[in-house]
């Protein structure tokens, strides 16, 4: 197995969710996938800070496109639609033969990140959601 040479020492290995606010993110990976659980189908997007203290920082949004019930989850599809409005255009948005997932790629948007709390194990557990994708400007 190959070497990181890297001082480690300066690098966190901790995990904090991007804290609430709004940031205007940068869309740098787009990839069509599966949930690990229920292999729902899901869009995974990886988005980068642009500006303030935390440039760089970067939070994924993943976004199921199906219910367990096989179902079109519209919350879902809902995101995935206001992604292409904040980005593409409300004309593009609404194209009845739908969004092409890759056109979203390099794009740029403001998110409006929330706190949220959920129990695991019996634990409540604390981090932050996307609520809204709003246009640049």
């Amino acid at each position: 197995m190959p070497r990181i040479q890297e001082d480690f020492s300066a690098i966190s290995s901790s995990f904090e969710p991007l804290p609430a606010g709004d940031y205007r993110v940068r869309v740098t990976k787009i990839e069509e996938g599966e949930t690990r659980d229920n292999k729902l189908p899901q869009v995974t997007i990886e988005l980068t800070v642009l500006e303030g203290a935390l440039e760089k920082r970067t939070m994924t949004d993943f976004v199921t496109l199906k219910t367990i019930k096989g179902e079109k989850n519209k919350i879902g599809l809902g995101r995935i639609k206001a992604y292409a409005e904040a980005i593409l255009g409300e004309e593009r948005a609404n194209d009845t033969s739908g969004i092409d997932t890759d056109e979203l790629n390099g794009g740029e948007c403001i998110i409006v990140v929330k706190d949220d709390t959920y129990e695991q194990d019996g634990v409540q557990k604390h981090t932050t959601k996307i609520k809204k994708v709003l246009p640049v400007g």
